[in-house]
């Protein structure tokens, strides 16, 4: 009897982190399409506190335009891997997620865009994003 209730928590517990985890690389995507469009200051506006007090949104904007604007419109993007952390360097403590992405691009064909969510404001948002 024991065992069965050992199992059931596990389970549980087991099905709340998937589904944080599926919920984070939704955020991550959703936040990845308004770049997708070229809304480069939306994605500013709905990146995390922390993300705009070190780049304005002018600087993003030109960075955007100087990396995302050469590869083309995006074909195709697949969650390949993702990984949670209390700390990372060069930012506060806190909760956050990594996110990798291999994505299509049409002048890039393998890119791999990774997603840095941080969860200081409340709520789950980009404070990083880099292409290789």
């Amino acid at each position: 009897m024991m065992k069965k209730y050992l199992l059931i928590i596990c389970l549980l517990i087991s099905s709340v982190g998937f589904s944080q985890e599926v919920g984070v690389i939704e955020k991550a995507k959703d936040w990845l399409s308004i770049v997708d469009r070229g809304e480069y200051s939306e994605s500013w506006d709905n990146s995390d506190p922390y993300f705009q007090t070190q780049l304005t949104a002018n600087k993003w904007q030109q960075a955007l335009q100087a990396t995302r604007l050469p590869l083309g419109k995006m074909i195709s993007r697949a969650e390949s891997g993702s990984t949670f952390y209390s700390s990372l360097a060069g930012v506060p403590d806190g909760e956050y997620v990594v996110i990798l992405f291999n994505t299509v691009f049409e002048n890039k064909k393998s890119t791999i865009e990774t997603v840095t969510l941080s969860k200081s404001s409340g709520h789950w948002r980009a404070v990083g994003y880099f292409i290789k």
